[in-house]
C-alpha cells in the first residue's frame, strides 16, 4: 500500500500536476492519522477487554471472602444468642435457695453452655493485598472501593467491641475456677457450690450476658459492620459492573 502510494506521488510530480499532488498528499496524510486513530481504538478496545477480565477475577476473589466472612459472622451471632438464652435459664432461677438435685441439674446443663468464646477474624489477605496495589483501579466502583478501604477499620472498631466481653470472660472464668469442677461434677467434694448462692455469683452471670449482649446490639458497631459486609458482597457479584 505504501508503494502504491509513493509511485502516484511520485507520477503526479513528474507530470507537473502540483495542485493535485497537495490535494493528494493531504488525502494521504488523512488515511494515515485515520489509521493511527483505529489502531489505538482497537488497542485501547483490548486492554479495556482485558482490564475487565481483570476486575472480573478480582471481584470473585472479594465475593468469595466476603461470604465467607458473613458466614462466619453469622455463626457468631448465632452462638452468642445461645449463650445469652442460656446465661437467662440460671438468671430465671435466681436467688437459688436451695441446692437440690434438679437444681444442680439444670445449673450444670445451661452454665456449661456460657464459657463459648467466639469471635470475628474475617480473611482479609484479598483486600489487604489489592487495596496497596495499582490493580485497585481496575475496580470500577467507586462505592465498592470506598467500602473496600474503610472494611479493616470497621472490623478493628468491632473487635474493640468484642475485648470487652473477652475481658470480662477472665473475671468470670476466675469464678468458677475457684468453686466448682472444670466439668461441672457436682459429686466432687472439693465444689463449692454454696457459691451459687452469693450475690457474686448473681452478679458476674448477669454482667457476662450483658456484655454479650452489647456486641449483638443493633445500635452496636455490629449494625456498621453487617452493612458494609453486605454491600461488598452485593457490589462484587461476578458480571455486576
Amino acid at each position: 500500500m505504501i508503494k502504491l502510494f509513493r509511485k502516484i506521488r511520485r507520477q503526479l510530480i513528474l507530470e507537473n500536476k502540483t495542485s493535485k499532488y497537495l490535494k493528494y498528499a493531504i488525502g494521504e496524510i488523512f488515511l494515515v492519522v485515520i489509521g493511527i486513530l483505529i489502531a489505538l481504538q482497537i488497542n485501547n478496545w483490548n486492554q479495556q477487554r482485558n482490564n475487565n477480565k481483570k476486575e472480573q477475577e478480582l471481584l470473585k476473589n472479594i465475593h468469595i471472602e466476603f461470604v465467607k466472612n458473613q458466614l462466619q459472622l453469622n455463626k457468631i451471632i448465632t452462638e452468642r444468642k445461645t449463650l445469652i438464652k442460656n446465661c437467662n435459664k440460671v438468671i430465671e432461677m435466681l436467688p437459688i435457695n436451695e441446692l437440690t438435685r434438679p437444681t444442680l441439674d439444670s445449673l450444670k446443663l445451661y452454665l456449661s453452655k456460657t464459657f463459648t468464646r467466639y469471635t470475628f477474624n474475617p480473611s482479609q489477605g484479598t483486600v489487604n493485598s489489592l487495596v496497596s496495589t495499582s490493580s485497585f483501579n481496575l475496580i470500577q466502583s467507586i462505592e465498592l472501593r470506598n467500602a473496600l478501604i474503610s472494611w479493616s477499620d470497621l472490623v478493628v472498631d468491632y473487635q474493640e467491641e468484642e475485648n470487652t466481653s473477652s475481658n470480662y470472660y477472665r473475671i468470670y472464668d476466675s469464678f468458677f475456677q475457684r468453686n466448682v469442677d472444670f466439668d461441672f461434677n457436682f459429686e466432687d467434694s472439693r465444689n463449692n457450690l454454696s457459691a451459687f448462692q452469693t450475690l457474686e455469683f448473681e452478679y458476674i452471670l448477669k454482667a457476662r450476658k450483658e456484655t454479650i449482649e452489647v456486641s449483638i446490639n443493633d445500635d452496636s458497631e455490629l449494625e456498621e459492620l453487617t452493612e458494609a459486609l453486605n454491600l461488598i458482597i452485593e457490589l462484587s457479584k461476578p458480571n455486576k459492573l
